[in-house]
């Protein structure tokens, strides 16, 4: 996904990201989950907890595009929806090179917050969140 495929590469080009974007280097690790996209729970040595999430190139998977216009798309919506007290992560880093890809960085939720997503009580109130989700996008001047 990154372009490369050495651990060590992997993990220089985060901490130059996070250095670069933040000023602060990574002291360890929370979480890594890989789907579409890899998301790396990520502990920084001056104690704060980020998220990143790196997406692969639009010509990966032409189903799914998730090229820099889309990513600063969907970065300034849930910006928004941030400050509109919407329960969603804080967004703190729109689209940005990483190696072969765009990486972007949310705040990390606390454990306490994670659901299993293949619950079928979850998933009903998951697609009526979404539901009111596309109402409040639909009648809103969203920037």
């Amino acid at each position: 996904m990154f372009g490369f495929t050495d651990p060590q590469e992997i993990l220089d080009a985060t901490e130059i990201s996070c250095r670069t974007h933040f000023g602060a280097g990574i002291k360890g690790s929370l979480f890594y989950q890989s789907s579409i996209s890899c998301t790396h729970g990520l502990e920084w040595d001056d104690g704060r907890y980020i998220v990143i999430k790196v997406r692969p190139p639009a010509e990966t998977n032409p189903d799914i595009v998730l090229d820099a216009p889309a990513l600063e798309t969907i970065f300034r919506i849930t910006s928004w929806l941030f400050k509109q007290g919407y329960p969603c992560s804080e967004p703190l880093l729109d689209p940005r090179p990483l190696g072969y890809v765009y990486a972007t960085a949310e705040a990390f939720a606390e454990k306490e917050s994670v659901i299993d997503g293949f619950d079928s009580a979850i998933q009903r109130e998951l697609i009526k969140g979404l539901a009111e989700l596309i109402e409040v996008l639909k009648s809103q001047n969203v920037p």
